[in-house]
């Protein structure tokens, strides 16, 4: 625009002269490089915690591979929903990242832990509850809406990815990498056979003790 202002201003008669009433673009560069700033934090601060809680080199690659893949695919539906990247946009980039991880973090923990997918029923709840909560924004006055649906829009679109992400990506991930839970002194002591023992199991009463450990 601003090239186009001194092309013009070269063939203007004599006597006449072009001047920026407001220029919003530096506006939006500042608050552009703050939400950079902010999301660039925002993830280094969750991995960071995340690391020196699990001390894990593996467990942070994890969490780091599927941000990643989240936000590509979460990209793509940008494109197919025909989402601009604003400022409201990216705001709701960076407040969903802080979900996106917890859903990586929950659904780890209980595959390492019981060795299993029951997990998802509480983070599809947990999840569905915020975007639900998201919804209204749709319904609001226009004038509220049009600037608040694409971040509404966003926020929803990754917290819908990162279901998928944890319910296929992770498990697999978890498996390909190796990623076991870490033995420690508080794990339980495992009992050594004994006839009595043995003759429960032989007799099927000792499954559902087993079923109701692993849930």
């Amino acid at each position: 625009m601003k090239e186009e202002m001194e092309a013009i201003q070269k063939v203007l008669p004599a006597g006449y002269e072009i001047h920026t009433s407001y220029d919003a673009t530096e506006f939006i560069h500042e608050e552009l490089n703050k939400i950079y700033l902010r999301t660039g934090l925002t993830v280094l601060i969750l991995l960071f915690f995340v690391l020196i809680i699990t001390l894990n080199p593996r467990y942070l690659f994890l969490i780091v591979v599927s941000l990643s893949i989240n936000i590509a695919v979460a990209v793509i539906f940008y494109y197919l929903f025909g989402l601009e990247m604003q400022l409201y946009s990216l705001a709701g980039i960076t407040v969903s990242l802080n979900l996106v991880i917890d859903n990586t973090i929950v659904m780890t923990d209980h595959i390492l832990h019981r060795r299993n997918l029951k997990a998802f029923m509480s983070i599809l709840a947990a999840t569905l509850t915020t975007m639900g909560a998201l919804v209204i924004i749709f319904f609001l006055d226009e004038k509220i809406r049009l600037n608040l649906q694409d971040f509404a829009a966003v926020v929803i679109i990754n917290l819908a990815v990162s279901l998928f992400v944890a319910l296929f990506f992770v498990p697999a991930l978890i498996e390909k990498i190796g990623l076991k839970k870490e033995e420690t002194s508080s794990d339980p002591i495992p009992l050594l056979p004994s006839p009595g023992l043995s003759s429960a199991k032989n007799n099927g009463l000792l499954y559902p003790l087993l079923w109701l450990d692993d849930t």
